[in-house]
């Protein structure tokens, strides 16, 4: 079975191409097996293209193309690639976990086609870009959805997507992890204040603010 982790990177900004390296490091820790993919555009530096692809875990996919916030769809063409039989999509500036991994996991063995996490009280969209899965079974047409959507450059545009085009389309088959607005538990305990979906800076410090509003 091909198991994929799916980013989007554009430009250099540390916080994003420091992230991209990070999870390919604990990627081999925690998710052994699957593949990352980084879907980047032509500004990223040779330095990071040439880190990111001496990873054994790793595979790129240029995009000759300056990016901009459309290209976080970049990362879902996993979702129609027939190569790919398990697809999930994560954000280059939040870091894998293990509490994700078992989340995975809970829903690699279930019947359901996508996997939701919602893990913060900020968390209250259908679905977050950098936090759901896909199993490709050819049930849905993700690369007509995809293509066809009207993105814009703005910060959300992805979530306007789910929102009105795919989450609709999904119904009970979906298996949710989300403590806040579901109550629908992780199969693992928190630890601390963590939570999948941290956002974290180029130094590895997550953001002082978010971890405030954990219980």
């Amino acid at each position: 079975m091909n198991k994929v982790i799916s980013f989007s990177l554009w430009g250099n900004n540390p916080k994003y191409t420091f992230g991209s390296i990070k999870n390919a490091e604990l990627a081999q820790e925690i998710y052994p097996g699957w593949i990352c993919r980084y879907y980047i555009d032509s500004e990223v530096s040779k330095d990071i293209l040439d880190k990111l692809s001496s990873f054994s875990n790793t595979k790129i996919y240029k995009k000759n193309i300056k990016g901009d916030w459309r290209s976080m769809f970049w990362r879902f063409e996993a979702s129609y690639d027939q190569d790919v039989d398990v697809a999930i999509f994560r954000d280059c500036d939040s870091r894998l976990s293990l509490r994700e991994k078992d989340a995975v996991d809970e829903w690699l063995n279930s019947d359901k086609t996508f996997h939701i996490m919602r893990d913060h009280p900020y968390h209250n969209f259908p679905i977050l870009g950098g936090m759901w899965g896909y199993k490709n079974n050819n049930k849905y047409p993700m690369q007509i959805l995809l293509e066809s959507f009207n993105k814009t450059n703005n910060y959300g545009t992805d979530y306007k997507f789910f929102a009105e085009e795919l989450y609709p389309l999904i119904g009970n088959d979906k298996l949710v992890h989300d403590e806040f607005f579901d109550k629908q538990p992780f199969p693992s305990q928190r630890e601390n204040t963590e939570f999948v979906g941290d956002v974290f800076d180029e130094n590895n410090n997550r953001h002082p603010e978010y971890k405030k509003y954990i219980p």
